[in-house]
């Protein structure tokens, strides 16, 4: 939300000059995958049992901690957690659904035959808002794709925009048309800056934590979604699946003792 590209693009698509928004595409990489991996001694000084919390107990090496600890089910979300909670969010706060969510998922995936790993390889997820406009995730191998990003379509244009920092149109025009141009964003001030200026002023961070809570749940749906292998439909209001107890029961797991709510 702070990143100059990003924020023009949003701003785009909130300005109207897109129209009526109807599809809200999110870019992702593939998630890895590991060969099995044969238990290590746990390093000096490393509280292994503390690092694992109320996940369960697995045997210590090192390609289930530190950053690819979220390859596995059991402390993140693959790809789907990691990237969606990025570029999700855009989708939501360009939709103007901050607060709110999508009401349907459907998806496919497909997760590893073996390993250490186990949360999504390719995957595929389209969630619909109750306008009907429909956020879809991608996996890096769809042809035509560039990299990592979104893609606001409505129906007079699109705008799209991506971690390299470029923005691209339909129409020049659209670039142009926004108050101030994409370099002038540059100078808006960075996450830390904004939390230490939202400390002392008491204002609202550019990332409320009621907006950073919608945007995750959308990631963790779409996970729940793939994992079951079937459509699901999300109460924004009641924050349960409709009728779906199955689907409920994968929002919370048992925590390892002693670790306790």
């Amino acid at each position: 939300r702070s990143n100059a590209c990003f924020r023009f693009g949003v701003d785009i698509a909130q300005s109207g000059m897109l129209g009526r928004l109807q599809e809200l595409h999110c870019y992702y990489h593939n998630g890895p995958t590991c060969p099995p991996q044969k238990p290590e001694p746990i390093p000096d000084g490393f509280d292994y049992d503390r690092w694992l919390g109320p996940a369960p107990y697995e045997p210590y090496t090192p390609r289930r901690c530190h950053s690819t600890f979220r390859w596995l089910y059991d402390y993140s979300g693959g790809q789907l957690t990691d990237l969606g909670a990025h570029f999700n969010d855009l989708a939501q706060w360009a939709n103007g659904t901050q607060y709110s969510g999508p009401t349907e998922y459907e998806g496919w995936a497909e997760f590893p035959k073996e390993g250490l790993y186990n949360t999504p390889v390719r995957f595929g997820v389209v969630a619909t808002y109750p306008n009907g406009v429909k956020m879809i995730i991608h996996d890096e191998t769809e042809p035509g794709r560039g990299p990592r990003g979104n893609k606001f379509v409505g129906t007079e244009g699109w705008v799209s925009t991506d971690d390299t920092g470029k923005v691209t149109a339909s129409s020049e025009e659209i670039l142009r048309k926004l108050s101030g141009s994409q370099r002038d964003y540059e100078y808006m001030m960075g996450h830390h800056r904004n939390f230490l200026d939202c400390v002392k002023t008491r204002a609202k961070t550019i990332a409320p934590p009621e907006v950073a809570h919608r945007s995750t749940t959308t990631c963790h749906i779409a996970n729940i979604c793939l994992r079951l292998g079937r459509k699901l439909t999300w109460d924004v209001e009641a924050e349960r699946f409709v009728n779906d107890p199955e689907a409920d029961r994968m929002m919370a797991r048992a925590m390892r003792s002693p670790w306790r709510l």
